[in-house]
C-alpha cells in the first residue's frame, strides 16, 4: 500500500477544472455558471514593507472555510480515484484506492500491481492540474507468506523512490494507525490520563466535572476504540484513574466497592450516574463494527466483509484438520460458531498471533455472550440477553447492548439490602438525580452528602 501526497492539494485546484468537474457530474449549466461566477474574477493583494502589492488574479484553489470547497475538491479528484480503481485488475473483494478529500491510499495485491497503479498517478493528476509530491509519499509491503510481515520493497513515483515504512513505526490514514507489529501507544494514554486529571482537579462545579466527562472526555475515545488503538489493559488503566476522580467528586471516598462502581456505571434512568466503562464499551464497539460490516447497505462492502470472514474461518478449519486435501468452504453453521466465540472443534486450536477485525470481534462476542444466527450465507442476526437484532436494526445494536449492560448494573445496585432501597426511591423520582446533571436544587455545601448518603 502507498500513501499519496498531493502537493498543495486544495490550493492548486485550477478553477477551469472545477467547471469541468461540475459539468461531468451532471449538476446542470445553471449551477455550474453560479459556481463559475463565484470563482471568476477573484483577486488578492498582500501587505509588504512598502505597502500593498498590486492585485493578483486568483486562478487556482478552493476557498478556505467555504462549505462548498470540500465537495468541489472531491468532484475534481474523482477522475483520479476512478482511474486508479478502473485500472486495477477486476475484483469483487478488493478496493485499489481509498480516498477522503486529499488523503489517498493506493493498494495492490502484489508489488508489480502496486507499482503499475503508482505509475498512473502522475499522469492522472496532471490532467487535473494537480501534482504528486513523492518526497512526502510513503509505502509499506506486507506479505502473508512465511515469514509473514514487512518486506523492504522499493517503489517509485516519477523515478523517485518512496519512503518505506518499517516494522514498529506507525503511519496514519484518516486517524487510524497502519503498519506491522506496532507497539501500543503509551504516549496517547498518558495524554488521556492527563486530560482526565485536569477535569477531575479543575475548579468547575462538581456537576460540571461530571458533565465534562460525559460530554467531551469519553466521546473523544470512541474512534480510537473502534479502530483498536488501545489494548484492554490500557482501557482498564484509564477506567481506574477516571473512577478515582469521579469518586472524589461524588465524595465516595474509601475502599472501592461494588456498590459505588454500579452507581457510577449504572443506567441514569435508574438513578445512577451512567458513565461509560471503557473496558465494556470497547467490546461493544467491536461487536457493533463487525455487525455493521456484515450488514452494510453497500453491496460491495458487505461482500468484501463476508469474503474476508469466510477466508479466516476456512483457514482455521484447515489448520484444525490437516487431513483435508484442499481448504474447505465456510458454512453458515461455522459462521455462527466462530462469531459466537466457540472453542469447540474446529476452532479449538490453530490460532494466529496476528489479530484481525474478526478475531478481535470474536473475543468480544465471547466476553459479552453475544449469540449469532446465520440461517444462510449472507444473512445474520445477533442476540444479546433476550434481545435479537436483525440487519434492519444495525443502527440500534450498540445502544441496545449498552442499555442492557447499564440496566443490569443498576439492577444489581437495587438488590443491595440498604443502598438498594435508597436507589429505588431515587429512580422513582424524576428530580432524584437532577442535581448530578445540572446542579439544580442543591447547594455546594450539600453536594458532598448527595451521593455518599445514598451508598453509605
Amino acid at each position: 500500500m502507498a500513501q499519496i501526497d498531493l502537493a498543495n492539494a486544495f490550493g492548486s485546484v485550477p478553477h477551469a477544472a472545477i467547471d469541468t468537474a461540475l459539468l461531468t457530474a451532471g449538476v446542470g449549466e445553471d449551477f455550474t455558471h453560479l459556481i463559475h461566477d463565484l470563482y471568476s474574477g477573484t483577486s488578492t493583494e498582500f501587505i509588504a514593507g512598502d505597502g500593498l502589492t498590486d492585485r493578483l488574479e486568483v486562478r487556482n484553489g478552493v476557498r478556505q472555510g467555504c462549505p462548498l470547497s470540500g465537495l468541489l475538491f472531491n468532484l475534481v479528484i474523482d477522475p483520479l480515484v476512478r482511474g486508479i480503481q478502473e485500472a486495477a485488475p477486476p475484483s469483487q473483494d478488493f478496493f485499489s484506492v481509498l480516498a477522503f478529500a486529499d488523503d489517498l491510499l493506493v493498494l495492490g495485491k502484489s508489488p508489480d500491481e502496486l507499482q503499475y497503479l503508482r505509475d498512473l498517478l502522475p499522469s492522472l493528476s496532471r490532467r487535473l492540474g494537480l501534482s504528486i509530491n513523492p518526497a512526502k509519499c510513503r509505502s509499506i509491503h506486507l506479505s502473508g507468506t512465511t515469514p509473514r510481515g514487512h518486506r523492504t520493497t522499493s517503489f517509485l513515483i516519477d523515478d523517485q523512490p518512496l519512503e518505506v515504512i518499517p516494522d514498529h513505526v506507525p503511519a496514519s490514514f484518516l486517524g487510524t494507525p497502519i503498519g506491522f507489529q506496532l507497539f501500543q501507544n503509551t504516549e496517547e494514554v498518558e495524554k488521556i490520563l492527563a486530560l482526565a486529571k485536569k477535569i477531575g482537579e479543575s475548579c468547575l462545579a462538581p456537576w460540571q466535572r461530571i458533565d465534562a466527562l460525559k460530554s467531551f472526555f469519553f466521546p473523544t475515545l470512541n474512534f480510537a476504540m473502534r479502530t483498536g488503538q488501545f489494548s484492554k489493559e490500557q482501557l482498564h488503566q484509564i477506567d481506574d484513574e477516571v473512577r478515582k476522580f469521579v469518586k472524589v467528586t461524588l465524595n465516595l471516598v474509601g475502599p472501592a466497592s461494588a456498590a459505588s462502581n454500579h452507581y457510577i456505571y449504572g443506567a441514569s434512568d435508574a438513578g445512577c450516574l451512567g458513565l461509560p466503562c471503557l473496558e465494556e464499551e470497547h467490546d461493544v464497539v467491536l461487536v457493533d463494527s463487525a455487525f455493521k460490516l456484515l450488514t452494510s447497505r453497500g453491496p460491495r462492502v458487505r461482500n468484501i466483509a463476508w469474503s474476508d470472514l469466510a477466508d479466516q474461518i476456512e483457514a482455521r478449519t484447515y489448520l484444525a484438520a490437516l487431513s483435508f486435501e484442499s481448504q474447505p468452504d465456510a458454512t453458515p453453521a461455522q459462521v455462527e460458531a466462530f462469531l459466537s466465540g466457540s472453542c469447540d472443534p474446529p476452532f479449538h486450536r490453530g490460532r494466529s498471533n496476528l489479530s484481525s477485525t474478526w478475531s478481535a470481534a470474536r473475543n468480544a462476542y465471547r466476553r459479552l455472550a453475544v449469540a449469532w444466527s446465520c440461517p444462510e450465507w449472507g444473512s445474520i442476526s445477533a442476540t444479546f440477553q433476550e434481545k435479537t437484532l436483525q440487519p434492519a436494526d444495525r443502527r440500534m445494536l450498540q445502544r441496545s447492548i449498552k442499555t442492557i449492560i447499564r440496566s443490569e448494573r443498576a439492577l444489581k445496585l437495587h438488590e443491595y439490602p440498604s443502598q438498594g432501597i435508597a436507589m429505588e426511591c431515587v429512580a422513582n423520582s424524576k428530580w432524584g438525580n437532577q442535581f448530578i446533571r445540572t446542579g439544580e436544587n442543591i447547594r455546594f455545601c450539600d453536594w458532598p452528602q448527595g451521593s455518599s448518603t445514598r451508598l453509605g
